[in-house]
């Protein structure tokens, strides 16, 4: 057990700010957003999440500036859990900053991350790999490295606002819906999948 994890067992705070996109590999309208125990037009859900925290910090570290990815592959639907996950961490990182994410995405420090061991129970070894982003008129784009790209477009109706889901299922409270056709996974050691339609693009601010 490492110094970070007795830490957050006896009250460690933590608080990040920044922004995440998802996309995955089932159809628009996927039930798991509503908290639905179903999948649409997939056989499980394969997903893949992108988090750029702005600021932050897990105790005294700062984790401001730091990208990760962290893909999912259920073999049923999200709530259902028996997922195995894998982080992927921008080399930009440090070994410290690295262990305290690590820590804190997998649920052991609470907070909006706490059903992470219950729905992710297998955890894959992290991976370094350089994490870029490209933004214009259709929408942002990331790439992992060789191993995926996740491309989310905000979905706009005529008067130019984006389409919002609130109470979604999970941990995402108001997210903006898109669209992520082309989007695409694959590692060795997981399933490979390519996006059937749905992501959705997240402004956060989470503590515990």
């Amino acid at each position: 057990m490492n110094r970070l994890q007795r830490v957050g067992e006896s009250g460690l705070h933590w608080h990040i700010q920044g922004n995440s996109y998802a996309c995955c590999s089932c159809g628009v309208g996927c039930s798991c957003a509503y908290g639905g125990n179903e999948t649409r037009g997939s056989d499980g859900c394969c997903a893949v999440q992108i988090m750029e925290i702005d600021s932050g910090n897990i105790g005294d570290l700062d984790v401001g500036g730091t990208s990760i990815a962290a893909v999912v592959d259920w073999p049923g639907p999200m709530m259902a859990g028996k997922g195995t996950g894998r982080l992927y961490f921008d080399p930009g990182t440090t070994e410290p900053q690295r262990d305290a994410l690590r820590d804190l995405i997998g649920g052991k420090l609470g907070g909006v991350f706490s059903r992470m061991p219950e729905l992710v129970p297998k955890v894959l070894p992290p991976i370094i790999a350089p994490i870029s982003k490209q933004e214009d008129c259709d929408g942002t784009w990331f790439t992992v490295g060789n191993f995926g790209e996740a491309r989310v477009k905000p979905m706009s109706p005529p008067d130019g606002e984006s389409l919002r889901l609130h109470g979604s299922g999970g941990f995402r409270d108001d997210v903006a819906l898109a669209t992520g056709t082309g989007s695409w996974w694959r590692d060795p050691d997981l399933r490979e999948w390519q996006g059937g339609g749905y992501a959705e693009k997240n402004t956060f601010d989470w503590q515990g």
